[in-house]
Order: C-alpha cells, then sequence, then structure tokens
C-alpha cells in the first residue's frame, strides 16, 4: 500500500519510536529524502518519546554528527540505550523499565480504519519470524567490523569480514552487496558483479543492486548492460533518483544526449537539490547546441553550491563557445579562486586569452596547467601554437611534434596543423617571386 503515509500514521499511533542505531545508519540522513531522516523528523514533531538504541558499538561522533542536520541534531543529545548482543534479555528489560515508562507529551492518534488491517498483518508476521541465530548474530558481528574496516579504507581487511559473515550466513544479502561496493572500491569490477548478483539470486526484485552493478559495468565499459541494470532499477522503484541520473550519464557515453537530458531532468524532478544532476545536464545541453539551456543548468548549480568550482568552469567554458569573453574570463577567475590548483581551469582560460591575441597572458596559463599536471596534453598544445603565434616558431614545432609522438590524433588536429604550417607555403612563394624578380628587386 502507501507505505509512506502508514509509516508516518504508525508514528503519530504510538507513544514511544525506537530509532535503532548501527554503524552507518545515520549516514544517508544527510539527504532530505531519506526515510530515516523523515521518520525521525517526524517523531520529533509529533513529539513522540524518542529512544536511540546503540547496538554494534555506534556511538554518536564527529563522523556520525555531520550527517544529522536540522531537527536531526537533537538525536545525540537524547537518552539512549547501549544494547550488545551478548546482553540482549537484559538490556529489553532495561528498555522496558527505564525507558518506555515515560509517557509522550504529543498526543497519540487512532490508526485510520484503512490502515488497521495491514498493521495487524505486519504485527501477526513480526511476530512468526524467528529470533535470529547466535550464527547470525556472529555474522552480523563481522559484517559491523567489515563496514568499520572499509571506512577506513582497509579494503583487504573488510573483505575478509564481509567473506567471514558471508560464511556463516550465505543468505545475507547485504554482505554480498557491500563487498561489491568494496570490491568496486578497490578496482576489481568481475567479483563486484559477481557479488551484485549473488544478491539478486537472494531478491530479485532489489533496485539497489541493479544500479550498483549498473555502475559496475559502466565502469568496465559494457554500457548497454548498465543501461539495462539503470532500467530495471527504476521499473523496480520508479522513484529511484540515482538510477536516473546514472542512466543518463550511460546514455550521455553514448550520445543518445536528448534521453540522457530526460533522464537528469527526471532525477532533478526527484531531488531538486542535486546540484550534479544540473551540471551534467547543463554538459549534455551544451553538446546539442542549446547554450542557454546549459547555461541556465550551470547557474542553476552554482545557485545550489556557490563553491562548485566545475560548474564555474563548464559555464565559462559554454560562454566562451558562445562569444561572451569577458563572462568566460570572469568564470574561470572564480573557479581559480575556488580550487587555485585546477589546471584545466587555467588552460581554459588561456584559450580565451589567445583567442583575444593576449599571448603573453595565454603562455603563463598554459605553463601553469603544464606545471599544475604534467604531460596535460592541451595546455602543451597551447604553449606549441602561443609560441608559434609569438614567433617562437622552432619551438612551436617542438613542443607539438612531441605530441604527436605521444598521441597520433594530434597529426590530424587541423586547426593546429594549419597555424604552425601557414608559412612554409608563403616563403616558398615569396622565394620564387624573389627569384624571378632578379635586379629588378
Amino acid at each position: 500500500g502507501t507505505f509512506d503515509t502508514i509509516i508516518l500514521n504508525q508514528i503519530e499511533a504510538r507513544a514511544h519510536f525506537l530509532v535503532i542505531l548501527t554503524p552507518g545508519a545515520l549516514n544517508r540522513c544527510v539527504n532530505a529524502d531519506d526515510w530515516l531522516r523523515k521518520e525521525i523528523e517526524h517523531a520529533i514533531g509529533c513529539e513522540r518519546n524518542i529512544v536511540p538504541v546503540l547496538v554494534n558499538d555506534f556511538k554518536f561522533d564527529r563522523k556520525v554528527n555531520k550527517f544529522l542536520t536540522g531537527k536531526l541534531e537533537q538525536l545525540p543529545r537524547l537518552n539512549g540505550l547501549t544494547l550488545p548482543h551478548e546482553y540482549f534479555d537484559a538490556g529489553m528489560e532495561r528498555l522496558r523499565e527505564r525507558f518506555l515508562k515515560k509517557p509522550s507529551p504529543g498526543n497519540i492518534l487512532s490508526i485510520p480504519q484503512a490502515e488497521q488491517a495491514v498493521v495487524k498483518q505486519k504485527i501477526e508476521e513480526t511476530a512468526k519470524a524467528p529470533a535470529p541465530t547466535e550464527v547470525e548474530l556472529r555474522a552480523e558481528d563481522y559484517f559491523m567490523r567489515a563496514y568499520e574496516k572499509s571506512e577506513l579504507g582497509d579494503w583487504d581487511g573488510a573483505i575478509e569480514d564481509y567473506s567471514e559473515a558471508i560464511r556463516l550466513n550465505p543468505s545475507y544479502l547485504e554482505a554480498y552487496g557491500n563487498r561489491g561496493n568494496v570490491y568496486f572500491y578497490k578496482g576489481d569490477g568481475n567479483k563486484a558483479i559477481e557479488d551484485y548478483e549473488s544478491v539478486l539470486q537472494i531478491n530479485p526484485q532489489d533496485s539497489v543492486a541493479y544500479n550498483n552493478r549498473g555502475i559496475a559495468r559502466r565502469d568496465m565499459g559494457d554500457i548497454a548492460g548498465a543501461i539495462e541494470d539503470y532500467t530495471e532499477a527504476i521499473r523496480i522503484k520508479p522513484d529511484y533518483v540515482d538510477a536516473y541520473y546514472n542512466r543518463g550519464n550511460a546514455r550521455a557515453d553514448t550520445g543518445d544526449v536528448v534521453e540522457a537530458i530526460a533522464d537528469y531532468g527526471t532525477s532533478i524532478r526527484l531531488r531538486q537539490d542535486d546540484t550534479i544532476a544540473y551540471h551534467n545536464r547543463g554538459i549534455a545541453r551544451s553538446d546539442i547546441g542549446d547554450m542557454d539551456g546549459a547555461i541556465a543548468d550551470f547557474t542553476e548549480a552554482i545557485r545550489l553550491k556557490p563553491t562548485d568550482a566545475d560548474a564555474y568552469n563548464s559555464r565559462g567554458f559554454t560562454q566562451h563557445n558562445i562569444g561572451d569573453t569577458a563572462g568566460a574570463i570572469a568564470d574561470y577567475d572564480t573557479a581559480i579562486r575556488l580550487k587555485p590548483d585546477y589546471a584545466v581551469v587555467y588552460s581554459n582560460r588561456a584559450e580565451v586569452f589567445f583567442a583575444l591575441a593576449r599571448y603573453a597572458e595565454a603562455m603563463e596559463g598554459f605553463k601553469k596547467a603544464d606545471e599544475l599536471q604534467p604531460g596535460f596534453k592541451y595546455a602543451i598544445a597551447g604553449l606549441a601554437v602561443t609560441h608559434h603565434a609569438m614567433g617562437n616558431v622552432d619551438e612551436g614545432r617542438r613542443l607539438w611534434r612531441g605530441l604527436v609522438e605521444q598521441d597520433a590524433r594530434y597529426k590530424d588536429v587541423d586547426w593546429v596543423k594549419d597555424e604552425l604550417n601557414w608559412a612554409e607555403p608563403l616563403v616558398n612563394e615569396a622565394r620564387k617571386l624573389i627569384a624571378g624578380l632578379g635586379d629588378k628587386l
């Protein structure tokens, strides 16, 4: 049914609200549309007796508290119950006697008639569910230890612990999924895909596994397979914003820019503060010649995140393309101020200077880009043509020949090849004329 309405109504119908917290449980609460966040905010708004239950060595610290904004900032100040597995029964007794005696100051509402049957069914299903076995709890301990290791970047240690959790509990869906993520971060796409497929064998309707397998497939160059996975994730969960965004990226890879723009648009509609979706849609719009639309998207990305150097760079690039050199330089200046080591921006700004025949400034910009990113081909190409334009023809040719040796594609870049070679036929013609004129010269 309408699970969101039912969940919120249940909070209104209960005096107490328990938040079960394990390491990582609050990480997604930084997103306004996260459901755990919505539930906690609703419980706070209803003035419920909120009890954090801290499991698997969860603790509120700086690493966790950075995810708690707005109303959720209250959470660490509430009295919580630490619940080790080995003292579960004693912990439940303490919960009942100490934390659940306090009445909720908010109004308790009745469950809507239309939802009572669903709620009753859920309670009965929960009552019949078997309690976790000792082996399953041990598997969970390994799972949480693996999660902590992955947070610290200890990929091998995390994989070892996730594997032990899976050995103890072969149907541990989350352990397969998280181990797949670690394999992906480690650069082993094949093993990541194997783990995501294990998740799908256990639960064929797991939209996250489809999305993650799509990410791994795209990373390995299987763009068609990635698009299929993102599409299946969206079929299972029609409001899956990340799947729309990821499919937009994959479609852009194939050159299907119109469909990519549509996916970015859906992603933005579902998550209106998504700066990177605006940014990528802006790039896609510029690819089809919609420069006004592109600039509008980059501007919105900047409005949402004024420190986004990438958005300033992209808007500057687009403004240069439409001839607004002053606007381009202003945006590049801002990008450099925000990110002083941004080699691409120095190179892009230098291109504007070159177009304006401000060769000394162009030379300085290309040199800075090459200094920040040694071997940066665009910067070296820029240095080559700028040297040539300033009369340093031999140095320009030397740099260009070095580029061609590294990458044969530069041999066919007409705009630079013509720039480097234009003088030779003129010199030859001049020599012929001089020879023909003889003494008359």
